[in-house]
Order: C-alpha cells, then sequence, then structure tokens
C-alpha cells in the first residue's frame, strides 16, 4: 500500500509537470474511454431490454392461444355437450377432448381454428369426429 500511493504521488507529480495542452489531451482520452465504455454498457442493456420484451411478446401470444382454448373449452363444458366442427357445409361432433395426429397432441379446441386438421381427421376416418 505504501507503494502504491508512492506511485499515486509520482504520477501526480508528473501530471502536474505536463503542459496544459498535454494535460487536456490526457483528459479527453480518458473521456473519450469513460463515454465509450458507457455507450457499451448502453448497447448491451438495450439488446437485453429487446430480447426481453420479444421474450414477452411471445409468451403473450402463447397465453392468448391457451386463454382461448380455455374459453371453447368451458362453452363446451358449459353447454354440456359436444364441440362441433364444419367441413365442406357438413357439421361432424368432437368425440374426444384431445388426440395425437402426426405426433403432435391437438385438443378438441385445436379443431375450431385449424380446419386442415379437420380435414385430415375425415379423410382417414379417425373416430375423433362423428356425423
Amino acid at each position: 500500500m505504501a507503494n502504491e500511493k508512492k506511485e499515486n504521488t509520482k504520477v501526480e507529480k508528473n501530471f502536474d509537470e505536463l503542459t496544459a495542452d498535454e494535460k487536456v489531451t490526457i483528459l479527453q482520452a480518458a473521456l473519450a474511454t469513460e463515454q465509450a465504455g458507457r455507450e457499451n454498457a448502453e448497447t448491451a442493456l438495450a439488446n437485453e431490454i429487446a430480447a426481453h420484451e420479444e421474450s414477452n411478446k411471445k409468451s403473450l401470444e402463447v397465453i392468448g392461444g391457451i386463454k382461448a382454448k380455455l374459453e371453447v373449452t368451458t362453452e363446451i363444458a358449459k353447454a354440456g355437450k359436444a364441440l362441433t366442427v364444419t367441413h365442406k357445409n357438413k357439421e361432424y361432433k368432437v368425440l374426444i377432448n384431445s388426440f395425437k395426429l402426426d405426433g403432435i397432441v391437438y385438443t378438441a379446441a385445436d379443431l375450431k381454428e385449424k380446419p386442415e386438421i379437420v380435414e385430415k381427421l375425415i379423410k382417414l376416418g379417425s373416430g375423433v369426429l362423428s356425423n
């Protein structure tokens, strides 16, 4: 610690011996370094905020989808009847609440939003739907 204090004193004396222009140059360089560090930190923070905003957006989309499915399921439960879907002007009852097709699990509510799945189930002659 004594060496550190001695060295600081030496630096201070050396700084005091510099001309005004040299001091200004040194201080400007130090300021530029500090500003660059601050700008880097601000950029990193802005990137982190953007990443969190994107994550929040995706989460809200997932929540919206789940909420829509819940509303349909609640509607079915309240009515005490099976969900129906229409394909080519023909109505089909959805007989089960969830099923697996091509390795993906679907719910009865998904069929309201995905007519291509309804069409595939009909073509396969699936027991998920009944007319």
